[in-house]
């Protein structure tokens, strides 16, 4: 898809800081610049349950939208299978428990052989082959 230097995997958490402009998002500014950002299918679906289970209006569902065009959306290909299929494997023969999303997430990084950006570093740190990017334990200035 892209050059892998210039390219990272953005966790669920990461891009809704980002859109709601919380604080916590000026922790990955530097993270990103230069970077082409991909976010998983599975991103994408999550933030649109979201803005539905959180009854978003037109308006607020049209600016998330907006705010994601800047993001290439992985789609689902045999390759992301393999991956996914591969990490929910070893997590259970090591007794990790990774949820359906985040095992998707994870799987679009290994695909592409890029980094992942996440607040949520607990949640992906033990698949050995994947780089996280994470500052979830750094003070917010």
């Amino acid at each position: 898809m892209s050059n892998s230097s210039d390219t990272v995997v953005i966790d669920t958490d990461v891009i809704s800081y980002l859109f709601k402009r919380d604080a916590r998002a000026s922790l990955y500014k530097n993270d990103l610049i230069g970077k082409q950002p991909i976010i998983s299918f599975m991103t994408l679906a999550e933030l649109k349950f979201w803005a539905i289970n959180k009854n978003w209006g037109d308006k607020r569902m049209a600016a998330m939208m907006e705010h994601l065009r800047h993001f290439i959306i992985y789609p689902v290909d045999m390759k992301l299978i393999d991956y996914w299929a591969q990490i929910i494997a070893d997590g259970r023969k090591a007794g990790r428990i990774i949820s359906t999303n985040d095992a998707w997430i994870a799987a679009t990084a290994l695909s592409e052989g890029v980094s992942l950006i996440t607040h949520n570093k607990k949640d992906f740190e033990w698949i050995p082959s994947l780089t996280i990017i994470s500052h979830s334990n750094e003070a917010v200035n």
